[in-house]
């Protein structure tokens, strides 16, 4: 598990430590594939309906299962949508 000190760290840093990972490689378990497309497909919905922020918060939770992997360019939206939500401390803490 991962742990973090707010004091240390901003209120959006420290809230955002994955506690779940998800296997998407080429043996995995083919529903881990099936719902992160429809999470994926999700946030494309919430970017359309003007919900910037909640696709913002989507894109942390798919980034969160599967760090070292982006097979949906998850990283692309999220700077975005960031960018739209008007949350650029978010932005610039999660690039930091």
């Amino acid at each position: 598990m991962y742990r973090s000190n707010a004091k240390d760290h901003g209120q959006h840093e420290a809230a955002f430590q994955p506690q779940v990972r998800l296997d998407l490689s080429q043996k995995c378990e083919p529903l881990n594939k099936v719902f992160c497309e429809c999470l994926v497909k999700y946030i494309d919905i919430l970017g359309r309906k003007g919900c910037n922020r909640t696709a913002m918060e989507f894109c942390k939770l798919l980034i969160g299962l599967s760090p070292a992997q982006d097979p949906y360019g998850v990283l692309f939206k999220y700077d975005f949508y960031a960018i739209r939500a008007k949350e650029y401390s978010t932005y610039v803490d999660f690039v930091r």
